[in-house]
């Protein structure tokens, strides 16, 4: 009870498998490895393997060992009530998934044009996905919400959009696109809904004097969370942000 939800954008650690619905084919597994056995190295269970780390929308972002398949990030968030730590389910896509989902090196083929449908088709049919959830880590959802850090919100949302934009050459621009997106909101909604103070030193903050003095100045106030502790200027804010 009050454990996190998996939601969009949250950092998810779990180990899943993905197999031919009937024939119990395994197209991909978390939990297999390479051991070594009467004929050399072959696939094999192996129950110490670690569960894989990875953020729901951007499943498939990263290097080959950190790649996802999108529909896993997809499933994570169909169950009613949501998905939370420690969970165990299994669902059934009578449609199947796109095979180009599987594997980061077909995923890349089917991007850049060297494989299309004719070639191979881009469909696995009816398939069973299991997921074994292990840990949900929930994103922050803005400066009103739980989890806030101030500026160092900003720098890591602004570092990961940046991580989007280079990887696998400039393909994810979209989840970039929407990362910058939220920084905006984020700001925005500082300026609306954050305390203004002004300080006239004794000069009237409507005066046109003041105005035209510059002896008005506007100071925004928004703090981390309490137990983060930490505060920053919307100034820097910005600058840091667009930098």
């Amino acid at each position: 009870k009050g454990a996190p939800a998996v939601a969009d954008l949250s950092r998810v650690t779990a180990h899943f498998r993905v197999a031919k619905f009937l024939i119990n084919l395994s197209v991909k597994d978390t939990r297999m490895g390479l051991a070594n056995g009467v004929d050399g190295l072959e696939m094999r269970e192996d129950k110490t393997k670690q569960p894989i780390d990875f953020v729901v929308g951007e499943e498939d972002v990263g290097e080959e060992g950190e790649f996802v398949p999108h529909c896993i990030g997809q499933c994570l968030l169909m169950p009613p009530g949501g998905v939370t730590a420690g969970m165990r389910f299994e669902l059934i896509l009578r449609d199947g998934v796109r095979i180009s989902d599987m594997d980061k090196n077909v995923s890349e083929a089917y991007a850049f044009g060297s494989l299309s449908d004719n070639a191979l088709p881009d469909n696995s049919g009816p398939i069973v996905i299991k997921i074994e959830v292990d840990k949900v880590v929930p994103d922050i959802s803005g400066p009103s919400g739980s989890g806030w850090q101030g500026l160092k919100s900003f720098q890591d949302e602004r570092e990961r959009a940046k991580y989007l934009e280079d990887v696998d050459g400039g393909r994810h621009w979209q989840k970039a696109l929407k990362r910058w997106r939220r920084m905006l909101s984020w700001l925005e909604e500082l300026l609306q809904g954050r305390r203004w103070q002004i300080s006239d030193h004794g000069v009237p903050a409507e005066s046109a004097v003041a105005a035209t003095a510059g002896a008005s100045m506007y100071d925004l106030e928004w703090d981390a969370d309490e137990d983060e502790g930490g505060n920053a200027s919307v100034g820097n804010a910005i600058a840091d942000a667009a930098a």
